[in-house]
């Protein structure tokens, strides 16, 4: 969890989620072409903001409820999930850019992405589940304010930034 590869795959994920959602945004038209830079800069901070978010929550869930090894298994499913990420979607992105069939592959985007992510998720209750530290209460309730909740606060965010 603290080796230099880590971080540069978390680094690596958000930046190819950043500028995939950028790239769809750009081709919607709905970013403006003289603010592309700064979009584009905005959405690598706010999913690298998201990330480090996720990761010092996890990080003091794991002290406040001592599970050492229930969280290093959690992180090592999340980080296998972040490497598939960050190796396949580049790929997938550049075909977007410079391909004539973009709508088929923003349809494998979202379907790779929403897969992975429901496999994370999957996952974690699953971890969750098992672990006998702490009730089920509570990891519904850490899971919902880690996963869910900031999620749900940037959908919100960027909807009323695109209905102005």
């Amino acid at each position: 969890g603290n080796h230099l590869s880590t971080y540069v795959i978390v680094l690596n994920t958000a930046i190819s989620l950043s500028v995939g959602v950028w790239l769809f945004l750009t081709q919607k038209e709905i970013i403006p072409a003289e603010n592309n830079t700064e979009s584009l800069l905005m959405l690598i901070a706010g999913f690298t903001g998201y990330f480090l978010y996720r990761y010092q929550m996890i990080y003091l869930a794991k002290a406040i409820y001592m599970t050492h090894e229930t969280t290093e298994q959690y992180l090592f499913r999340d980080y296998y999930i972040n490497v598939i990420t960050s190796t396949i979607l580049p790929f997938l992105i550049f075909a977007v850019a410079f391909s004539p069939a973009t709508m088929f592959f923003w349809y494998m985007i979202i379907g790779f992405v929403a897969l992975l992510q429901a496999y994370r998720i999957l996952l974690a209750l699953y971890t969750g589940i098992l672990e006998t530290t702490y009730g089920l209460f509570y990891f519904i309730l850490y899971f919902c304010t880690v996963e869910i909740v900031p999620v749900a606060f940037a959908l919100k965010l960027i909807a009323e930034r695109i209905s102005q």
